[in-house]
């Protein structure tokens, strides 16, 4: 009985080890993936282009104002931006509802020199 009683306190203490170390691992992930999201999220002021995408349906990503994106895409350059996906931006304003980020992005149209 005295020898079972002297397991306890180790298979406690492995599990406090192994729970330590899955609540690290979370915390450094939630970290870089924070990181890495507000890297690439959009802001009022950057340039960006949208262009179809097969699993999403429209594709948002930001790109150098001064960049050349293909003669197929327009640079457009982010006016406000409005929390929730479901937001309308005004008249002469391009609307962008970004489902999976929850934003809404209201676009101008950009060239490299005129107006930005």
């Amino acid at each position: 009985m005295y020898h079972q009683q002297s397991q306890r306190p180790t298979v406690r203490a492995r599990k406090l080890i192994v729970s330590g170390v899955i609540l690290l691992l979370v915390i450094v992930a939630a970290i870089i993936g924070h990181a890495v999201t507000s890297g690439s999220s959009i802001a009022v002021g950057d340039c960006v282009v949208t262009n179809p995408d097969p699993l999403s349906g429209w594709n948002i990503q930001k790109v150098a104002c001064n960049s050349n994106p293909g003669s197929a895409l327009e640079v457009q350059k982010v006016a406000s931006v409005q929390s929730g996906s479901t937001g309308e931006c005004g008249f002469g304003f391009t609307t962008f509802q970004d489902q999976p980020s929850d934003q809404t992005y209201c676009l101008t149209p950009y060239s490299f020199g005129f107006g930005g």
